[in-house]
């Protein structure tokens, strides 16, 4: 728990789920489900919220945590992303 929260009862903090938590639960499902696919050519559509997505955007475009802040991903706007078989992002278009 963070030092700020400290204070406050713990069944009062709000639930939720940090960009943090949202990477320790994607990565690895990227890297045991999806990425083998990719690398062996076969196309995956990821369909998430928007947390899931964002930790998984800043994951491939290997965007710092310091400017993930700045990364907003709209609701039902597709993102299609060419990537080499490095799996390193070569071309992105966003629909």
């Amino acid at each position: 728990m963070q030092r700020r929260y400290e204070k406050i009862p713990y069944d009062v903090l709000p639930v939720g789920e940090s960009l943090r938590d949202a990477s320790e639960r994607i990565l690895p499902y990227w890297v045991e489900k999806i990425a083998p696919q990719l690398i062996a050519g076969n196309n995956q559509l990821i369909v998430a919220h928007g947390s899931t997505l964002r930790a998984l955007i800043k994951y491939i475009e290997k965007i710092s945590d310091e400017n993930i802040d700045g990364v907003e991903v709209a609701n039902a706007q597709p993102i299609v992303y060419t990537l080499n078989k490095k799996l390193e992002v070569i071309d992105k278009k966003v629909l």
